[in-house]
């Protein structure tokens, strides 16, 4: 710190706190914020977090619920009555009955919207609905989110092709 060892009296205070000012923010000390997760709306997403959120994407309904997202709590519905349209699709299956089919055709849709807005905008929701220690545990987190996304879409689509199989064969 050179300016504190001049001898210059000419320089007033305020020369000198814009000294200061400039020194801090060219070693970047200014840039440390306060940790405001999970204080809602005021909460302000850090720059390190503004990127996709692939683990939100692939396990929306139950990766918003968990992070106490209000409209998570809509995805997790809506999958609980595509799981259910899906069992009574297979029972009508028989019959020929095929409207389930628009159903959830429907519930699909609704299901891709919520994966796509926690996609975009799920590292903002999580940091504003929940409490992290730091941004290194919010990345843990949704590293772990993504593990099992990718895991539990990889054996949905080994399921939805053996099922589908089966139901060429003994039908």
């Amino acid at each position: 710190m050179v300016w504190l060892m001049s001898d210059d009296s000419n320089k007033n205070d305020t020369d000198y706190l814009e000294i200061i000012a400039e020194d801090l923010k060219s070693n970047n000390l200014l840039e440390c914020k306060e940790n405001d997760s999970g204080k809602g709306v005021s909460s302000v997403l850090p720059d390190q977090l503004k990127r996709l959120n692939f683990g939100a994407f692939f396990l929306s309904p139950f990766w918003g619920y968990a992070h106490k997202i209000k409209l998570g709590y809509f995805a997790l519905a809506t999958y609980v009555i595509w799981i259910l349209s899906i069992a009574l699709f297979y029972r009508t299956y028989t019959t020929q009955n095929y409207y389930i089919l628009t159903v959830i055709r429907i519930e699909i849709d609704i299901l891709l919207t919520f994966s796509f807005i926690f996609l975009f905008k799920g590292n903002e929701m999580a940091w504003r609905s929940c409490h992290f220690e730091s941004i290194k545990q919010f990345k843990a987190v949704n590293r772990t989110w993504l593990f099992w996304g990718i895991t539990v879409t990889i054996l949905r689509f080994l399921l939805a092709f053996i099922v589908f199989c089966l139901m060429l064969i003994y039908h």
